[in-house]
């Protein structure tokens, strides 16, 4: 493999990481900005020295970055189990009841807007196989087998949250 594909794989993956966590980036810029502001003139209110403010503002910058990194690697852990429980669940649905997947499948189907025809249809085109009926379901269920990296979202949160609460910390020396 040359340098160039290895580049190249690199660069994909950390753009797929970076709109993976896109939601996560911008909530962290927010806390951090927001939190660290607050603590910065606080502290700069009650002192002259830039050294007391600078000090006060990275520490509370580190905590919050630490704080809301666990928060994010929590959340994204959580929502990743849940997703697997309903998949199991689903699996557990399709396996005790064979008979009654076409109109499971029709039902959800037709609650996500399809009319009762299309969904009937639908239903009927994948009843002989097992793999399709359960990617549609899971793609009913909103997203993919995997889900989001709990750790990607952790380091996303802790990089928006800390270099976003640079900004006040630095407009405060």
């Amino acid at each position: 493999m040359s340098d160039t594909t290895t580049e190249t794989d690199w660069l994909r993956r950390l753009k797929d990481s970076l709109a993976a966590s896109a939601g996560t980036i911008v909530f962290g810029m927010e806390d951090g900005t927001v939190s660290i502001f607050g603590l910065v003139f606080g502290v700069a209110a009650t002192t002259n020295s830039s050294d007391v403010v600078l000090v006060a503002g990275a520490s509370g910058a580190a905590a919050a970055a630490v704080s809301m990194m666990a928060g994010a690697f929590l959340e994204s852990e959580t929502d990743r189990d849940e997703k697997k429980a309903r998949q199991k669940q689903l699996e557990i649905d399709l396996k005790c009841d064979p008979g009654g997947v076409d109109a499971m499948l029709a039902e959800r189907l037709t609650a996500v807007g399809l009319e009762r025809p299309q969904a009937g249809a639908l239903a009927g085109a994948v009843r002989d196989k097992p793999d399709a009926v359960k990617a549609l379901l899971i793609a009913m269920q909103g997203g993919t087998e995997a889900g989001t990296n709990p750790v990607e979202q952790a380091l996303w949160m802790l990089a928006a949250d800390f270099f976003s609460a640079a900004v006040p910390m630095c407009r405060s020396c």
